[in-house]
C-alpha cells in the first residue's frame, strides 16, 4: 500500500485539492508528419463510423482527467476516456466549452461532411514511436475526402491527411497537418472547407464543461502546419 499522497507508479499526477482545473497554451508549432506505413490500422463500425476503444499504451490525462483509452469517428475527432456510441452520428462541430454531447473530444478536424474517400484507400492508423522526451501515440487519419452539399459522390482529387500525436512527457496534444488538397478546379467554397472553414479544431473537457480552441470554422489551416496544445496550471 502507497503512503499516503504518493501516486501510483505510471499514472499522471492529479492536481492538488483546490487547484484550478488545467488549461492549455496553443501555439502554432514545426512539426513533421511521422510515417505510419507499418502502423496498426483501426477499422470504423459498418454503421457508427468509429472504432473500437483502442487502449492507451501510456498514461494520459485531457484537462487533468485520466484516460486509458480512445476512439477515432469518421468525422475527425478522436474520443479519450469512456466515450459513449453518441459519438457515431457526430453532428456539427460544436465550439468549446459545450455541455451538449459529444464531450471527452481532442479534434483535430472536426467537419460533419468529413469522410473516408474509400475502404481501400482511407484508414486510420496508430503508432507508438520515439523514447525519452520524444515518446508519442500518433494517431493518423489517411486520404479523407468531404462531401459537400451539391456533391453527392466524394470528388477522389480531395485528399485530407492528418495526426494526432499525444506526447508522453510534456502531456502536449499536437495536431499535424499533412495534406489538405482541393484538388484541380475547386470552388472557393471547397478550398475554404479544406482548409478548416467549417471544422473545428481543438479540445473539450470530458464533461463539457472546459475547453480550448484553436479556431471554430475558420479557414485558418496550411497544409505541412501543426499545432500544439500544452497543459499548464
Amino acid at each position: 500500500m502507497l503512503p499516503p499522497g504518493v501516486e501510483p507508479p505510471g499514472e499522471p499526477p492529479a492536481p492538488p485539492d483546490g487547484a484550478p482545473p488545467p488549461s492549455y497554451s496553443v501555439a502554432r508549432v514545426t512539426s513533421a508528419c511521422d510515417d505510419l506505413s507499418s502502423a496498426e490500422v483501426l477499422e470504423f463500425g459498418t454503421f457508427t463510423q468509429v472504432t473500437d476503444y483502442t487502449d492507451l499504451p501510456f498514461p494520459f490525462a485531457l484537462f487533468g482527467q485520466p484516460a486509458t483509452r480512445f476512439v477515432a469517428s469518421a468525422r475527425g475527432l478522436i474520443f479519450l476516456g469512456g466515450a459513449s456510441l453518441f459519438v457515431a452520428t457526430s453532428p456539427a462541430p460544436q465550439r468549446p466549452p459545450d455541455a451538449r454531447i459529444p464531450n471527452g473530444w481532442v479534434a483535430p478536424f472536426w467537419d460533419s461532411r468529413l469522410t473516408p474517400l474509400d475502404a481501400r484507400r482511407s484508414d486510420v492508423r496508430v503508432l507508438r514511436t520515439g523514447t525519452g522526451a520524444t515518446e508519442r501515440l500518433v494517431i493518423g487519419y489517411q486520404h479523407f475526402t468531404l462531401r459537400v452539399p451539391s456533391e453527392t459522390v466524394p470528388d477522389p482529387e480531395v485528399r485530407l491527411s492528418f495526426q494526432v500525436a499525444l506526447l508522453r512527457e510534456s502531456q502536449a496534444i499536437e495536431f499535424r497537418y499533412c495534406q489538405l488538397e482541393p484538388g484541380p478546379g475547386a470552388s472557393q467554397e471547397l478550398r475554404a472547407r479544406v482548409l478548416g472553414s467549417d471544422a473545428e479544431i481543438g479540445l473539450e473537457s470530458a464533461e463539457g464543461d472546459l475547453g480550448a480552441s484553436f479556431s471554430f470554422q475558420e479557414p485558418l489551416l496550411s497544409e505541412g502546419g501543426a499545432i500544439r496544445f500544452t497543459p499548464g496550471p
